[in-house]
């Protein structure tokens, strides 16, 4: 197995060789060099799932968001309804104060995290879910 890091533009790539075969691995994403808005340090702390789905297709628990080392980051536990329990932790790029996406390269990278507003409250969306901050 060799690792090899590889200048790409702006973006710096890790590649895998095992055998014949490449792999892009990843990419080095870099922690959020601008002030952390005061509309998302207000948002910081642990949610609540409003449309989850427990018993068939639960893909989130425990969502949070926190800064992690200068990074903004979403994380949550695992996969529920595959009864797989892992900490998923999410680097995100803000874009705006109502939008952020997930950094890096892959699946699911890109998403978006986006707030709107129901009935008076700040909602959180990401891949279909709506959360609301519990504290």
């Amino acid at each position: 197995l060799l690792m090899k890091f590889k200048t790409v533009g702006n973006d710096k790539l890790l590649y895998i060789k095992s055998g014949g075969t490449v792999l892009l691995w990843g990419s080095k994403i870099l922690p959020f060099t601008e002030k952390i808005s005061p509309a998302w340090k207000n948002r910081l702390g642990k949610y609540k799932i409003l449309n989850d789905d427990l018993e068939h297709s639960s893909m989130l628990e425990k969502p949070e968001l926190k800064l992690e080392d200068d990074f903004l980051v979403f994380e949550n536990n695992g996969i529920p309804a595959a009864h797989m329990e892992f900490k998923q932790k999410l680097a995100l790029t803000v874009i705006n104060d109502t939008e952020a996406i997930v950094s890096g390269l892959g699946r699911g990278k890109g998403d978006t995290i986006s707030v709107k507003n129901s009935n008076g409250k700040e909602v959180l969306t990401y891949s279909g879910y709506e959360m609301e901050k519990i504290e």
